[in-house]
């Protein structure tokens, strides 16, 4: 499962996205039973982006719906930040600002205050919720408040040693 997930992420960033979507959709449901949740994420956001890149929307958000309700039914949050954090990247790119801010909201609420602290420890739904803000101040023209989020964020980034992250911020 772990080998199948990394491998479409291979695959979906070397801009073969069928090749991914073939790889993951017949197994998705082992995955997503036996498989831990970091896994789970992999696959369903390489399959709704897969999707998405084929033109297939309709499809790419059932599978952030997908991992959206896994996230849910599960209490885990950052699963379910995840896939709002997505939603609000693939709304936002179909002009959907209300519906993106939405999920914005959602999202939002599930950050934990605090975890922005240079000294608490990398916290991904942080990341999640500060890079979709980011995006939706872009995207509603708020350019300034955007630079300086963006700053921040690339410092919190800096000081947990994730250049991973910094380099596409």
């Amino acid at each position: 499962c772990v080998a199948t997930a990394l491998l479409s992420e291979v695959l979906y960033e070397q801009n073969q996205n069928e090749a991914a979507r073939e790889l993951l959709e017949g197994r998705i449901d082992v995955i997503e039973r036996v498989a831990v949740p970091d896994v789970v994420v992999r696959g369903l956001l390489v399959l709704s982006g897969a999707c998405w890149a084929a033109g297939h929307q309709l499809d790419a958000f059932a599978w952030l719906d997908r991992l959206e309700e896994l996230g849910t039914s599960s209490g885990l949050r950052r699963v379910l930040g995840m896939s709002l954090a997505a939603q609000v990247f693939r709304r936002l790119a179909l002009g959907e600002v209300s519906m993106a801010q939405a999920y914005l909201e959602r999202l939002q609420a599930l950050d934990i205050p605090g975890a922005e602290d240079v000294t608490a420890p990398f916290n991904v739904l942080h990341f999640a919720a500060r890079s979709a803000t980011m995006r939706f101040l872009i995207a509603t023209g708020d350019l300034e408040q955007a630079a300086s989020s963006l700053d921040a964020l690339i410092v919190w980034c800096e000081s947990h040693g994730r250049l991973g992250q910094v380099a596409p911020l």
